[in-house]
């Protein structure tokens, strides 16, 4: 796919899609929010939550790990999905007819085939904004923005069904909305900027690309935010950031003698917190964890260690790369509203945020420590069962990206899930890239199974019926070699010409 340009038209129509999604929030003077429990979810719902209490609009916001038609029936006032509702588009249609409904996302639409009865209803076009008619009486119809003021309607914004690939989530797009939702119709709400970066930087996001870049320029025009050179570990005392450190993770994560070992030789103080080392002292630090790094992973390239650091003048937590894990953190362990509380501004909730961080923290490592032992390996994929509940996606990705990273790795948690369910997570690291697909493997083979599933094409996730998991890892393990079998056939044939 290519990436999408920010060009005039795509601000004018961000701008004329936020003016119908004004005048829709005035008239019903409630907003039902439903968003995604990860970072960039949570910082989605931030935005817009600030956005509503500026207004004086009442709101009530819910954060979920997957969407449901339960959760939307019975409700009131207008209803925003946010970092979610792509892959549901049908079942919105159905449950949510004669209402106002907002999605936006980033995620791909299902591929796999659907119904004759579900192909009767929406279809969605190639385009960044969409608008369809939900009056129960219309024919699925799209609408002009004109006339979407006047009728019942279903506003999708999702670039990438015009064809960006991923320079931008869910918190950005939901920024790029804000800034139109004023009073006047001028750009404004630019003080959330922050909230966007940290929504970007939680699905590995570049900021030099796209519609991040575009927000980043403007925050640093505007003085939201400035930036500097520095270890992407967080802040706080060497000895534990290194000690608690695991996305980027280091062969010194979870072993306290090392980490004593390694500051000693470098003739640094243990104590000291990483904001008050100098630029030189933190590439020091980094050139020292690169060369004790062992494995071939994302942790071998500097950039994963080292870079720039979004310092956020208007939030609680200023370094960027804390506040997303913070608040991913608080949507995992199915604390949502400390994340939301902590994106309006509500430093009271800071420490017991990071109480969760930290429990987080050492559920993953205890976690990391038996993958190392106690994964399995198949001929296209490694795959494990997570005995911890809140960490399956997050300990896929660190296993893919780190440690195990020649190959997707499949997380399965059973712990604390209905009996008749299993989450699944899949993830990749980057160098994997276009020689899978994660989102079509786990939508086909979860759907095989009667289960649910999709994302992206490094990161997605399932829910499977309970005792279909060796069935399902059979079928994702065939998919994924088939993908890399065409893959490669498609790279000799590239090079032989």
């Amino acid at each position: 796919m290519r990436s999408l340009s920010i060009r005039m038209d795509f601000d004018e129509e961000i701008r004329a899609a936020a003016g119908v999604i004004l005048d829709k929030i005035r008239k019903h003077n409630f907003v039902r929010i439903f968003s995604h429990y990860d970072a960039d979810g949570l910082a989605a719902a931030g935005i817009m939550c600030n956005v509503l209490f500026r207004m004086g609009i009442p709101f009530h916001t819910s954060i979920v790990p997957k969407l449901s038609p339960h959760m939307l029936h019975e409700e009131d006032g207008m209803i925003f999905l946010c970092d979610m509702g792509t892959a549901h588009i049908n079942m919105i249609w159905e449950t949510l007819g004669g209402r106002d409904v907002v999605v936006i996302d980033h995620h791909e639409p299902p591929v796999s085939s659907i119904s004759a009865h579900e192909q009767q209803h929406l279809e969605l076009p190639q385009k960044v904004v969409s608008l369809f008619d939900m009056e129960r009486s219309s024919s699925h119809s799209t609408l002009t923005y004109d006339d979407a003021r006047t009728r019942s309607a279903l506003i999708h914004i999702n670039p990438v069904l015009a064809g960006d690939d991923d320079t931008s989530c869910a918190a950005s797009l939901t920024y790029m909305v804000a800034r139109y939702l004023t009073e006047d119709g001028k750009k404004g709400n630019i003080d959330l900027a922050g909230l966007a970066i940290v929504g970007a930087l939680g699905d590995y996001q570049e900021m030099n690309r796209g519609i991040n870049n575009l927000i980043l320029e403007e925050s640093l025009k505007e003085g939201v935010i400035s930036t500097r050179k520095g270890l992407k570990l967080g802040d706080g005392v060497i000895k534990d950031v290194l000690l608690y450190a695991t996305d980027p993770y280091t062969e010194l994560t979870g072993y306290p003698d090392r980490i004593e070992k390694f500051i000693q030789d470098l003739g640094l103080d243990a104590q000291k917190k990483m904001s008050e080392l100098s630029e030189e002292e933190h590439r020091k630090i980094a050139s020292a964890l690169l060369s004790s790094h062992t494995s071939s992973s994302d942790t071998k390239n500097e950039n994963t260690l080292f870079g720039t650091i979004y310092i956020l003048h208007e939030e609680v937590v200023k370094n960027s790369y804390d506040l997303m894990r913070i608040i991913d953190t608080c949507g995992r362990f199915g604390k949502g509203g400390i994340g939301i509380a902590l994106c309006l501004r509500d430093n009271g909730m800071l420490d017991e945020a990071l109480r969760y961080l930290r429990k987080f923290q050492v559920k993953l490592i205890t976690e990391l420590k038996r993958a190392r032992e106690d994964i399995h390996e198949m001929s296209d994929i490694y795959y494990f069962y997570v005995r911890e509940r809140g960490i399956t996606g997050t300990l896929a990705g660190v296993l893919a990206r780190y440690i195990f990273t020649d190959k997707p790795v499949i997380v399965l948690n059973r712990i604390g899930k209905p009996d008749d369910e299993t989450k699944v997570s899949a993830r990749c690291g980057s160098h994997l890239k276009g020689s899978v697909d994660l989102a079509r493997a786990i939508e086909i083979a979860s759907k095989n199974v009667g289960g649910f599933g999709g994302g992206h094409p490094t990161a997605a996730g399932a829910s499977i019926p309970a005792g279909t998991e060796d069935e399902f890892l059979s079928l994702i393990n065939q998919i994924i070699g088939e993908q890399r079998k065409q893959f490669s056939t498609k790279t000799v044939l590239t090079e032989s010409r």
